[in-house]
């Protein structure tokens, strides 16, 4: 296996900082410490009482009294300090060193002179201005003094009392290299040192201990954390730092290491970082590098670290559902790593070849490369050859039926476009079927709709991953089928063609849904293309026409649109496949006419609103039942198209304001983990976009032509 090692290329160092709540909390475990009556080593004589502590606290806190700790005499390991009897009362005191560890103290009536004279003899300016305030004021009779820089400034003064050797009481020896350290500083920090320091253990006792097999300078990191809650972690320091932290027990870095290296994933590390997160047991880094590698399979591919996984890592990713674009990439990915090293890896080939999706590959393609790779003479590939045909000749239900129980037929090309249905025509374009692929901002032609001059299309959508329903306003259906790339009349709907309402179309267990059909824009039909079939399904609880639509897994919600007597409304509408039953949910935030929404990762996202607001975008929570306003829209728009993709959202065309002056022509997309829009593209013209879906890449691939060639061609 590979050396395990993290990097990223051209990455500098950062430096992490952790919040005020990490100086909070190691103020909280020397308070813990001093209550406990661990690693005790001061005790302050006060008017005939004592008080135990930890010098080098109180010294960071008080810096005034540091002398007088530093000088104080000996007496079995602890030491003592006297005060004058003309300097403090004990019970002043007392109030002195509870501050030293908390920040606070509480002024009143009654002590307020002798805490004023006191702050002033032990130099704590802000204490004895509060005091200063109090007298003068005089209208309260107990307030209290909250110093909210404490813990820092402790951690400041403990981190100066180190550097200049002072009070310091043990040595931490790394390979030849010796850093003077406090016990209850180290122990405040680490478990380690905490458990070494607090138990009968052999170095409790120990003035050096020694640290074997430890980068020295990594180990001073932590020493350096432990005094300012800081540590910088860069592409070298993050893997030492990683395993020193959980050796020596130092949580909060090891979880930023965590964080950092989740960042900093990389085609070039993630399967190293995998490596190292499994013998760390660090399980959600683990998986935020699973999941990378999985996104990312094509570009790791391409590195070293990809060469010299084990066949077990290797069948474990070819058994998942990969990020990529051609399922070739995937058989290609299995050669290159068994030519790496042909004589050891051969033997594994053969298995191995059994987690590769073969049903989805070019055909014409395994064809001509089982020719020409020796690799590949002794593989029965007449097999794999036979078993993509079967699969090709199933029905859409059979299909989905064959992808549950054996994952091998279903499809990991996760590379989606965007198809357009327009509803423009001229001498050259009538009703065109548009792809545009926004991994290379290119359009392409599908197919042309075959009676765009009778008939316009209303509603479409996808039945799986090879075939497109569309309705038209003479009240028809037609199935585009993409692998025979014809045309097929099928049997028309109940309602649609009663009234033209901006209908709209989703497809759910493979069958087709549109909501808001029939006079009274309440009803719902539904297509088995199994049986080839219209029926009736559960009307609306409230007839709305202009709706926006989008699906959620077995739930398909219809927003807003008008009611019967025209008025815009802001009910959302949850139809339940399951339950073969429609719900009331959290209404939107503003009523909504010729709206737009897609969902992505169980979030709907509401945009494209008519006249007003039309650049603002609303997300609906399927789970929680919420809403809330995310970024905005860069271009206003309204009546546009939403759909999601690649796990993005993408806003396209729609009409400017004000109303009907004129098609935006620009595709902008939201990215949800950003909460950002960027613009992507343009439509190839100013055309009305009438529905838009997606399909995997590959199931378009061989069956498009880019637009302008097409065009040309018609025209010659």
């Amino acid at each position: 296996m590979a050396e395990k090692t993290f990097s990223h290329p051209a990455l500098g160092g950062v430096v992490i900082k952790s919040a005020t709540s990490a100086e909070l909390q190691t103020l909280q475990m020397l308070r813990d410490f001093k209550r406990d009556g661990l690693l005790i080593d001061t005790e302050f004589e006060v008017d005939g009482e004592s008080f135990s502590c930890h010098g080098v606290v109180v010294a960071a806190a008080i810096p005034s009294l540091q002398h007088r700790i530093a000088h104080g005499r000996e007496s079995d390991k602890i030491r003592k300090v006297a005060m004058g009897k003309n300097e403090c009362r004990a019970n002043m005191f007392g109030h002195i060193i509870n501050y030293a560890y908390t920040g606070n103290i509480d002024i009143t009536i009654e002590n307020v002179h002798n805490l004023k004279d006191f702050a002033s003899l032990l130099e704590i300016p802000k204490l004895e201005h509060a005091c200063a305030e109090f007298i003068e004021d005089q209208k309260q009779s107990v307030v209290k003094f909250v110093h909210d820089a404490h813990a820092h400034n402790v951690l400041v003064g403990l981190q100066r009392l180190r550097l200049i050797n002072s009070l310091t009481d043990v040595t931490i020896r790394v390979n030849g290299m010796e850093f003077r350290c406090h016990r209850v500083v180290l122990g405040a920090s680490s478990r380690y040192f905490r458990a070494m320091f607090s138990h009968e253990m052999l170095e409790r006792g120990e003035d050096i201990i020694n640290l074997k097999d430890s980068d020295p300078n990594i180990v001073e990191s932590l020493l350096h954390f432990a005094y300012t809650s800081n540590v910088t972690i860069s592409d070298e320091t993050v893997q030492g730092l990683m395993e020193c932290s959980l050796l020596f027990q130092f949580p909060e870095v090891f979880d930023k290491c965590c964080t950092y290296m989740q960042q900093h994933l990389h085609p070039s590390n993630c399967l190293g970082v995998i490596r190292l997160a499994e013998d760390l047991a660090c399980d959600h880094l683990r998986q935020a590098a699973w999941k990378f590698t999985l996104k990312h399979f094509p570009a790791v591919a391409q590195h070293g670290e990809f060469l010299l996984v084990d066949n077990e890592r290797l069948r474990d990713l070819l058994k998942s559902d990969l990020c990529v674009v051609r399922e070739e990439d995937v058989f290609e990915a299995l050669l290159k790593w068994v030519k790496h090293d042909t004589m050891s890896r051969q033997i594994y080939l053969k298995d191995l070849l059994g987690e590769i999706r073969f049903p989805f590959m070019a055909e014409e393609y395994l064809k001509r490369i089982i020719g020409k790779d020796a690799l590949l003479k002794d593989i029965p590939f007449d097999l794999y050859l036979m078993e993509s045909d079967k699969f090709r000749s199933l029905s859409y239900k059979e299909r989905t039926e064959n992808a549950l129980a054996n994952r091998r037929m279903r499809s990991r090309v996760f590379t989606e476009v965007i198809v357009l249905i327009t509803s423009f025509k001229t001498r050259h374009q009538q009703n065109q079927v548009l792809v545009f692929d926004p991994s290379d901002d290119q359009w392409y032609i599908l197919t042309e709709f075959p009676d765009a001059e009778h008939e316009q299309i209303v509603t479409a959508t996808t039945l799986g991953h090879d075939a497109i329903l569309c309705t038209t306003n003479t009240g028809r259906s037609w199935l585009y089928q993409i692998p025979k790339e014809y045309w097929l009349e099928k049997a028309p709907p109940l309602h649609i063609h009663e009234r033209n309402v901006g209908h709209k179309s989703v497809t759910i267990d493979g069958n087709v849904y549109i909501p808001g059909v029939g006079r009274r824009c309440q009803n719902m039909e539904k297509y088995d293309p199994v049986s080839d079939t219209w029926s009736e399904e559960p009307t609306m609880m409230k007839a709305v026409c202009y709706h926006a639509l989008a699906v959620c897994g077995r739930q398909m919600a219809v927003v807003g649109g008008m009611g019967n007597g025209g008025a815009l409304t802001r009910v959302l509408q949850v139809f339940d496949v399951e339950s073969n039953s429609w719900k009331m949910r959290s209404e939107a935030p503003i009523k909504t006419s010729h709206a737009a929404a897609a969902t992505v990762n169980d979030k709907m996202y509401l945009l494209g609103n008519q006249d007003e607001l039309m650049e603002t975008v609303y997300q609906y929570d399927f789970h929680g039942n919420t809403w809330k306003e995310v970024a905005q829209l860069s271009n206003s728009r309204q009546r546009c198209s939403a759909i999601a993709c690649n796990g993005q959202v993408y806003a396209i065309g729609g009409l400017k304001e004000p109303m009907w002056k004129g098609i935006v022509r620009s595709i902008e997309s939201y990215d949800p983990e950003e909460n950002r829009w960027k613009f992507v593209s343009y439509l190839p013209s100013a055309f009305w976009v009438q529905a838009s879906m997606t399909l995997p890449k590959y199931a378009v691939m061989n069956k498009i032509q880019p637009l302008r060639k097409h065009i040309h061609s018609k025209q010659m």
